[in-house]
Order: structure tokens, then C-alpha cells, then sequence
């Protein structure tokens, strides 16, 4: 099956251009129990992209158009390391700095550090190009990646099928040529050149993003009191997650907090696409959804719980999620107005299924920088029982004190939920 070249879709198209100014790299990674044969991952990379039409592309310009061409039998990166630290921290916060080179043969590469001490211990991540791939799809393809490097069996690599990009795959009064999306200017084809040359210009004005990671994970029987407080109140682990967010951030910029704090979630669209796409399905299929939260001095951790939780399912139920992916949002979001850089994303890709022969697999996660106008991002996950949430940081904007500060408070939140 030959692989198509096409021009990028309007979600791809948003974090190619944010990526000019600002490397908009995500991380989805395993901390390992023992050692992996470097060989076995190599070759376990060769069949993934065999089986993924979006690892068989790069970038391509022409004529200010950005497309995505195949790229032939050039193979996925892969750099092995001996880690000086066994901190895992620094090697994800140089992957998220790190862009892609226009000459790499895929956007995703591989890393697997062979960390210091004993017992062994090991990093296998996986870096993606956030236009190319989502938290859902990234980990599924991890999982696959672990079981075959630690089997060492070869399952073969049957092409899987391309499905359609995420706004081809909205219903028909949602899609971009929608007479009733006429005027949202999603990503006109006419104005890229005009797009690309203001961004250029504003990457000149903007400090590169030094990602810095904060991690936070809660044992599994934590994690399961969590869980079953989230059901007694009448909310969801989204809610949780965010109503800790927001207070945490609530805490740290004490009398400097705005009256109301936004926070944005990243929602798996798979689910709402015709036809729908499967988790394994390697691309973008996620959407952003924003609100904000009033916060006073005595604001319930579980009222406001159920507030996130209730106002995502009244977003999702008006359709607001088809809307994400505007220009003014995106130049909004690499330039906020001065002092309204305080908003949130989180990003809850939910359980991870255990990696089939995989008990050297202790946790798998992920991270991602924040944009210009978050102060944090929460990327979210569930391994073999235990909450793994990850705060992310710009610290260039973030003193290390501040960020572990808000982790602390993050933390105390869930802990006190878990309790009640």
C-alpha cells in the first residue's frame, strides 16, 4: 500500500505553525525495571512504521503550502544512552526542547537511556511531532513497542488503514467548507504564507520554552479511594483532577490570582468522528476545551469538581469541541494579553493497559511543554493501578521553587480527596 502525499488538516496544520515559534514536542515514555536489547527496540521500530502511514512522512513547504510526503524506507530515529542521573526528569525536558529537523525521516523518534544504580533500571520514550500524533495514540503504540522489545518476537507488521484526518472525519455541518463555519477562519488555505511570515516574526519577540516536569503519582490504593470518592460525589477523574489544578494554582499565586482561573482540557474526539477511529489509530484526533472557574476563598474541592465535569459534558453535548482549532486562537495562545498567562491545560488520557509480558514495565506517562498562556499543563495517566500525573512548566516563566510548590498543593489536593 503506497503512502499518499496530502496536504496538512487544520489541527495538524495549528501545532505545525505554534512549532515554528515554539517546539510543540509531546513525550510518552515507560520507566522500566531492568534493560531492554537495543536491537529488539530497533526492530520493533521498523515494524511500527511499517504498520503507521504517519511515521512514513515528514514535513514538506511549497509555495508557503505545508504538505505531508512519504518519505520511503528511511528509518525512525533512535539514540541509546548511558544516563548520567537516574532522575528521568532531564532526558524527558531535553526531548520537549528538542525540534525535529526538517531532513528527519519521520516526526517521532525513539530514546532508550540505560539508567545509573541497581537495581537496573531503564527509559524507553517515544518523542512525537504534536501535529503527527495524540496521548491516546502514542500509548498504545508504546505499549506495542515494550511488548515486542521485551518478547523479542516478531508478530509481523500488517499495513494497518489510513483513516481519514480529524475535520474530515467531523459530521458534515461541523467540517471547515461548512457554509456555517464560513468567516471561523480555521486555517484558510489562502492566507498560510500571511500566517507563516507573522509568526516568524513573533518567534523573533518570544524566549524559547524550557520545559521542567513535576512528578506526581499516587499508589494504587490511593488511586482506587480516588476513584471511588470521584463516584460518591458525582463527578469523574477529570473533575478531580481539575478542580486540584485550579486550587493548587489558586494557592500559589495567592492575592495575585485573577478572579476567575481558565483551564483548558484536551478531549478524545475519536468517539464523535464518522466514521470513529480507533485508540491504536496513530494521529491527531484530540480537541481543546476551555472554561473558566471562579474560585473564593472557601470553594469546595468537590463542588468544583462537579462543575469541570458537568460543564465538559454541556460543551461536548453543544458541539463546541469542533471549533478548536482557529487561528485567533492560536496566535492568542502563543501572545496572551500581558497578565492573563495563568490559564491550564489538562490532558487525561485515562487507564494504560498493562504490556502484555511486560513486569519490567513500572509506569508509563507522558508530558508536554505549556504554551505561552498556561502556567501548567497536568498530562495524566493510570498505570498497573497508580495515578501518574506529570505538571509541566515553561521555566523560563517558572522558578523551580514556584513549580514545586504547586505540585505539593496539587498532591495535598488528591490526597485529602482520597481520604474523604
Amino acid at each position: 500500500m503506497q503512502t499518499a502525499r496530502r496536504k496538512l488538516d487544520p489541527a495538524e496544520y495549528f501545532f505545525w505553525l505554534a512549532d515554528r515559534v515554539s517546539c510543540r514536542n509531546f513525550a510518552m515514555f515507560a520507566e522500566l525495571a531492568g534493560e531492554l536489547d537495543p536491537e529488539a527496540v530497533a526492530a520493533a521500530l521498523r515494524r511500527a512504521q511499517h504498520r503507521h502511514p504517519a511515521l512514513r512522512r515528514r514535513f514538506a513547504v511549497a509555495r508557503s503550502e505545508v504538505w505531508l510526503e512519504p518519505t520511503g524506507d528511511a528509518p525512525i530515529g533512535l539514540r541509546c544512552v548511558a544516563a548520567a542521573d537516574a532522575d528521568w526528569r532531564p532526558l524527558i525536558e531535553r526531548e520537549l526542547a528538542t525540534p525535529f529537523a526538517p531532513e528527519d525521516a519521520a516526526p517521532m523518534r525513539c530514546l532508550y537511556a540505560v539508567l545509573p544504580g541497581e537495581p537496573k533500571a531503564a527509559l524507553l520514550a517515544l518523542t512525537f511531532h504534536h501535529s503527527v500524533a495524540d496521548g491516546r495514540s502514542a500509548a498504545a503504540l508504546l505499549s506495542r513497542l515494550l511488548a515486542e522489545a521485551i518478547s523479542g518476537d516478531d508478530p509481523g507488521a500488517d499495513r494497518e488503514a489510513e483513516f481519514p484526518p480529524l475535520h474530515e472525519g467531523f459530521p458534515i455541518v461541523h467540517r471547515p467548507n461548512s457554509p456555517l463555519l464560513e468567516g471561523m477562519g480555521a486555517a484558510r488555505r489562502d492566507r498560510q504564507g500571511d500566517e507563516q511570515e507573522r509568526l516568524a516574526r513573533l518567534k523573533c519577540r518570544l524566549a524559547p520554552v524550557i520545559p521542567r516536569i513535576e512528578a506526581v503519582a499516587l499508589p494504587p490504593d490511593a488511586t482506587q479511594r480516588l476513584l471511588s470518592a470521584c463516584r460518591r460525589e458525582a463527578t469523574t477523574m477529570q473533575g478531580a483532577l481539575g478542580a486540584a489544578q485550579l486550587l493548587a494554582t489558586r494557592e500559589i499565586l495567592g492575592t495575585a490570582a485573577p478572579g476567575a482561573l481558565l483551564l483548558a482540557h484536551a478531549l478524545d474526539m475519536r468517539p464523535y468522528l464518522e466514521p470513529a477511529v480507533p485508540g491504536d489509530c496513530l494521529g491527531l484526533y484530540s480537541s481543546i476545551l476551555s472554561a473558566s472557574y471562579e474560585l473564593g476563598e472557601e470553594s469546595s474541592f468537590w463542588d468544583l469538581a462537579r462543575q469541570i465535569g458537568g460543564g465538559l459534558r454541556r460543551q461536548i453535548a453543544r458541539g463546541e469541541a469542533y471549533y478548536c482549532y482557529s487561528l485567533a486562537r492560536l496566535f492568542y495562545a502563543l501572545q496572551p494579553p500581558a497578565g492573563l498567562a495563568t490559564g491550564s491545560l489538562l490532558t487525561n488520557i485515562g487507564a494504560i493497559a498493562p504490556v502484555p509480558g511486560g513486569d519490567i514495565v513500572r509506569t508509563i506517562s507522558f508530558a508536554l511543554a505549556p504554551m505561552p498562556n498556561q502556567l501548567s499543563v497536568c498530562s495524566a495517566s493510570s498505570y498497573a493501578g497508580r495515578l501518574l500525573a506529570n505538571l509541566n512548566f515553561d521555566g523560563a516563566v517558572t522558578p523551580p521553587r514556584e513549580a514545586a510548590c504547586l505540585a505539593t498543593a496539587f498532591r495535598r489536593c488528591l490526597d485529602a480527596a482520597a481520604s474523604t
